[in-house]
């Protein structure tokens, strides 16, 4: 049975990303878990923090109770598990999703204007860092649509491991989407290295069967080159490989001097290259 975790602050927001993952995974098959974390305030003496962490526990217990009521109404049929924890939401996710061997982690974000914000301006940088598993980010207010257009965003040099088009594969098939591998070209940049050469050529074996195709867009700014790309080919779902260096850092190396606004809103599905 296919495992798939939503974190809820019992928001609207995350209310949307529920709906997202049930429409993008169905029903049969798949059991869902609707994690709550709570956190004890920086201050008061120790009996009165073990207090407040029975108060807020309490208070988790009884939210997702009244949660999972309403969702067992809205989808029949449907497997939800509950999880109350004490934490940080990003450390309670990815230390959860790691030791439950989770094939999915969907969580809504709050604010996205854009690629940057979208990702950094919520808890799921963390959870994407920490954890192992495929993170879906679904911005404020999206509404799920069948994905027929996929945009994954990676150097060619930068994939080690065919594993990371596994979840992307699976969604291209499920959906007879297609699927977008965009390279950024700054200018002065050499050209195709042997490395990158044996990346596509073994990119083209990983794909045998996937509507797919190579596009190289020639602009300094990366954010804005993925930005651009996605709206013009009208896409569905954003997918990046995060990693300590190469492109990660430079899709995120700005002057804080230099605030960009952004304005893709389309979910964000970050994977992992093992």
């Amino acid at each position: 049975m296919k495992s798939i975790l939503v974190p809820t602050d019992f928001s609207e927001n995350a209310r949307n990303a529920f709906d997202y993952a049930v429409k993008l995974f169905g029903i049969d098959g798949v059991r869902y878990t609707l994690l709550n974390s709570y956190e004890t305030p920086n201050a008061g003496s120790s009996g009165m923090l073990v207090s407040i962490d029975e108060m807020l526990e309490k208070e988790s217990l009884a939210d997702l109770k009244r949660e999972l009521e309403y969702l067992n109404n809205k989808y029949n049929g449907i497997t939800i598990d509950t999880e109350s924890r004490h934490g940080s939401v990003d450390d309670v996710v990815a230390h959860w999703s790691n030791q439950n061997d989770v094939d999915a982690v969907v969580m809504g974000t709050t604010g996205a204007s854009g690629l940057k914000k979208t990702f950094l301006g919520s808890n799921a940088q963390k959870v994407i860092a920490d954890s192992e598993y495929p993170v879906f980010s679904i911005p404020e207010g999206f509404l799920f649509s069948p994905i027929k257009k996929i945009v994954f965003a990676a150097d060619l040099q930068d994939i080690k491991d065919s594993s990371v088009f596994d979840t992307v594969k699976s969604l291209a098939k499920k959906y007879n989407a297609h699927l977008f591998l965009t390279h950024v070209v700054k200018s002065g940049d050499l050209g195709e290295t042997l490395e990158e050469e044996k990346n596509r050529l073994k990119i083209n074996q990983t794909l045998e069967g996937i509507d797919f195709g190579f596009h190289s867009l020639h602009d300094d700014n990366i954010v804005e080159a993925i930005d651009d790309f996605i709206e013009e080919v009208n896409a569905d779902l954003l997918v990046v490989v995060p990693r300590k260096v190469t492109f990660w850092n430079k899709l995120f190396r700005k002057s804080i001097s230099k605030e960009i606004s952004y304005h893709t809103k389309v979910p964000l599905l970050a994977v992992k290259d093992q």
